[in-house]
């Protein structure tokens, strides 16, 4: 588990190792790498599973970040890229299967999202205040959209919905001004 960066404040570009001190590297914990506001790109080795809570928090230059496949869960606030206002994109793995609360949320860039087919579920805020974000289709494994998943994305514009989710939490939508098209 990777706990913290204590190297260059200033780095741009962060590789994690796929081991340390002679052990795989399977977690980012949390708040591992927040406050980096220089990190432009980030690359997560291939055998981590889990990215904490707050683990790249404010890291407000950051562009580009490689989720390997083996990533299962995105936690609390992990990009947590939360207020990450560099992010334009997020691919998620298809090992991907939930995001937690307010993952991704103030990610102002944030133009698009590639949800891959195995996430049945979407935390709380997860996305919201993401106003680049024009677009949105939902995968049909989906089972929840927590409330406020994407409240104030306010320039999306369209959203596909699958007929199979379960929930959809109150004010998962509220505020997305722009949106003309519901599939």
């Amino acid at each position: 588990i990777i706990t913290g960066y204590c190297g260059d404040s200033h780095i741009e570009v962060l590789e994690l190792p796929f081991e340390l001190r002679g052990k795989k590297v399977i977690a980012v914990a949390g708040g591992a790498f927040a406050h980096l506001y220089d990190l432009k790109c980030a690359v997560i080795s291939k055998d981590v599973v889990i990215i904490g809570r707050k683990a790249f928090y404010k890291c407000c230059s950051l562009v580009n970040v490689t989720i390997p496949e083996s990533v299962r869960f995105i936690g609390e606030m992990a990009f947590t890229f939360y207020n990450c206002d560099s992010l334009e994109r997020a691919d998620l793995p298809e090992s991907v299967r939930e995001i937690g609360e307010s993952a991704f949320g103030f990610c102002s860039s944030m133009k698009e999202i590639c949800l891959n087919e195995n996430i049945v579920s979407i935390g709380n805020g997860a996305f919201q205040n993401c106003i680049s974000l024009r677009e949105l289709e939902i995968p049909a494994a989906m089972i929840e959209i927590a409330e406020n998943a994407f409240a104030f994305c306010s320039g999306l514009e369209a959203i596909s919905i699958p007929f199979g989710i379960e929930a959809v939490g109150d004010y998962a939508f509220f505020g997305c001004s722009a949106l003309k098209k519901v599939e």
